[in-house]
């Protein structure tokens, strides 16, 4: 019976806010009373190695010091905003972002747009302001994917 109740209390769902670490394709969430978690990256969330340095809001299975992660989102990418999350398309001469958060198309507006290019059809993260109805300005952007599986 108390093995059952200790699996129990192990085994749990949890939601955590924090600072991303990166280490070693280990990746790790320090909330602000200090405490670590061990994030563990499943179907749902193989982005979690590319965040590294922002705080993320986390939720999944508690296991001891580690979180099964089920669900993130980034709550600030170092700026104090919250960035845009999502797939990049190039769709009739217009660079578009659908937003994981949002779940709406938006379109991007680059200064530097042949940078993009090889990257359409994946994961991207966008800090900007937005300008206009669905229109955000880029001001930063980066991968969130394996730079090296791009390489021809």
């Amino acid at each position: 019976m108390w093995t059952l109740i200790l699996t129990m209390s192990c085994v749990m769902s949890a939601q955590r806010v924090g600072i991303v670490s990166v280490s070693d394709d280990r990746v790790r969430i320090t909330d602000p009373s200090g405490r670590s978690f061990r994030l563990i990256p499943t179907d749902s969330s193989p982005e979690l190695v590319y965040l590294d340095g922002l705080e993320i809001r986390v939720e999944g299975r508690r296991m001891g010091r580690r979180i099964l992660t089920r669900e993130w989102t980034i709550t600030d990418a170092g700026d104090g905003s919250a960035p845009f999350v999502g797939t990049l398309s190039f769709v009739q001469g217009e660079w578009m972002l659908d937003d994981r958060n949002a779940s709406t198309p938006l379109i991007l507006e680059s200064q530097d747009s042949e940078a993009l290019f090889p990257y359409i059809g994946q994961r991207i993260l966008v800090s900007g302001f937005v300008v206009a109805n669905q229109t955000v300005q880029i001001v930063s952007w980066r991968p969130l994917t394996d730079v090296r599986s791009l390489e021809p």
